[in-house]
């Protein structure tokens, strides 16, 4: 489950148009599409399922806004590939450093590939910002 929509692993894909007819008479579905897996799903699967976040208190009923907006799916993408670049160029960077030859180049190409994911990051960040902002303009009118 993701903010603005959710994504289910089907073991039989022959039976993907049983599931978008259930899924048609209970939800208001602008999309439904058989993809790949996305690399989120792919990471849960090697990695093990990560523990969810526990739920803030409701504040909605007290007519109150969370203090903070859910993060953007793609937000939370860009920020695991930062993450996880910036973990892997430290292992290659101390690795260069203890070894006899101190061969940098492939610690500097990580060091390059990070510097993009969080270019990445910054910029999927301010986008969701931007769509947010918009968003609440418009429900203002």
């Amino acid at each position: 489950m993701y903010q603005n929509y959710a994504e289910l692993e089907l073991t039989d894909i022959r039976r993907s148009g049983e599931l978008l007819s259930k899924l048609d008479n209970k939800l208001d579905l602008r999309k439904f599409e058989v993809v790949e897996p996305s690399l989120n799903s792919i990471f849960i699967n090697v990695v093990g399922q990560i523990a969810p976040a526990p739920e803030p208190p409701s504040t909605m009923s007290a007519g109150l806004l969370p203090s903070k907006p859910p993060m953007d799916s793609r937000v939370k993408r860009s920020l695991i590939s930062l993450v996880m670049a910036a973990g892997v160029t430290i292992v290659l960077a101390i690795n260069a450093m203890i070894s006899e030859e101190h061969n940098w180049g492939i610690a500097g190409i990580m060091l390059v590939a990070t510097l993009f994911s969080a270019y990445q990051f910054f910029r999927e960040r301010e986008k969701a910002e931007t769509a947010r902002r918009l968003k609440k303009q418009e429900g203002r009118r």
